[in-house]
């Protein structure tokens, strides 16, 4: 009966929420809603959101629930150019660049 995109976002929110919830706790935490007019952009803006706050985790940082949903979409988008760029620079060094 648990939605696990659900309590994957509330985890990646507040990573201590099983911890809370066997000391009884009952919080929920929730980003806040995506309220753009063009449901697809909301959609990924509200992934990317999700993803910085993993992003947060990983490095050892405290979430940010409330970062700014097109900040967080803009940043995703630069690090995946990025990144794109960094594999395609390591296929042609290893000469398995198409095109």
């Amino acid at each position: 009966g648990v939605e696990m995109v659900g309590i994957g976002t509330a985890l990646a929110i507040d990573p201590n929420l099983p911890r809370d919830w066997q000391r009884g706790q009952h919080n929920a935490p929730q980003l806040p809603p995506i309220t753009w007019g063009n449901k697809v952009l909301a959609s990924l803006a509200n992934m990317a959101v999700v993803k910085h706050q993993l992003r947060k985790l990983s490095q050892g940082r405290d979430t940010h629930p409330r970062v700014s949903p097109l900040w967080a979409l803009l940043q995703q988008q630069l690090n995946d150019i990025q990144r794109s760029r960094q594999y395609r620079r390591w296929m042609a060094r290893r000469g398995l660049a198409n095109g």
